[in-house]
C-alpha cells in the first residue's frame, strides 16, 4: 500500500498520495484517541507514560504496566515500515511472557495487528481499543 522512500531528491517537488495521506491522518487520529482511552483507563499500577509521537520511527505510542513485575509493555500506532508494508497496531512486553497466540509479530517480541484488519472493522476505534486492552490484561495476568 505504501512504498518506502529509498532516496529524496532536495530539488525535486515532494509528491504525496492525496488518499495514502488521507488514510495516515485518520489512523493517526484514531489511535492517537485510543491510545488517549487506554492511558486514561488502564487501572492502578499501570504508571502510563505520556502519550508521544516518536520521530525515529514516526510511531505513536505509550508504556503501560510495572517494569519491576514484568508487566510492562509499549502499545503503538504505526504507519507502517520495512517489514510491515502497511499501518499497524502493536503491543510489546519488556519481559518474558506466557505463550498465547496474541504474540503474533514475526519481527519483534510482541503482537501486531495490520490496518487491513482494522478498515474492515464496524468499530474502527473498538477494535483497536480491544487489541491494546488484550494486549494489557495478558501482560497483566498471573505467569
Amino acid at each position: 500500500m505504501f512504498a518506502p522512500v529509498t532516496r529524496l531528491e532536495p530539488e525535486a517537488p515532494l509528491k504525496v498520495d492525496a488518499n495514502a495521506a488521507d488514510v495516515l491522518a485518520n489512523w493517526f487520529e484514531i489511535g492517537w484517541s485510543v491510545l488517549g482511552d487506554l492511558q486514561q483507563h488502564a487501572g492502578e499500577g499501570a504508571a502510563p507514560s505520556t502519550l508521544t509521537l516518536w520521530p525515529e520511527h514516526f510511531d505513536a505510542a505509550i508504556e503501560l504496566g510495572s517494569e519491576e513485575l514484568g508487566t510492562r509493555g509499549t502499545f503503538g500506532v504505526s504507519p507502517g515500515d520495512e517489514q510491515h508494508p502497511e499501518p499497524y497496531l502493536y503491543v510489546t512486553h519488556w519481559a518474558d511472557v506466557p505463550e498465547a497466540d496474541y504474540w503474533n509479530d514475526t519481527v519483534f517480541a510482541g503482537a501486531s495487528l495490520p490496518y487491513a484488519a482494522v478498515a474492515t472493522a464496524t468499530s474502527a476505534h473498538g477494535t483497536m481499543l480491544e487489541f491494546f486492552r488484550s494486549g494489557l490484561a495478558l501482560l497483566s495476568a498471573p505467569a
